[in-house]
């Protein structure tokens, strides 16, 4: 009879160890899982950040390329304006030159 409890505790005991073994198998497949999926959410989160980057990037590039070509552009008036003010005043002096010729030839 003794032998007979003894024989039921150890295979009590084994059941119990291989239930136990069993959860912690499924408690570090549950783990495992877990752990995969943060480090997939991770890589979206620095994909995610690193489009947004360049994003920002290709807009701040077109932002900057907008501002040269109106600066250029702004440069480019300036020029013209500073020419035709030039021609102006020579034409003036031609002017008044030929006018002053025309006086001194009349006098």
């Amino acid at each position: 009879k003794r032998r007979e409890e003894e024989e039921n505790q150890r295979v009590a005991k084994e059941g119990e160890a291989r239930k136990t073994e069993e959860e912690e198998g499924e408690r570090s497949a549950a783990e495992a899982e877990e752990d995969k999926r943060r480090e997939e959410e991770e890589k979206q989160r620095l994909a995610a950040e690193e489009l947004a980057r360049n994003i920002q990037d290709e807009e701040d590039d077109r932002q900057r390329s907008a501002a040269e070509a109106e600066e250029a552009k702004r440069r480019e008036e300036e020029e013209e304006q500073r020419l035709a003010a030039e021609e102006d005043a020579r034409k003036k002096e031609d002017e008044e030159r030929s006018r002053s010729a025309t006086e001194s030839e009349e006098a």
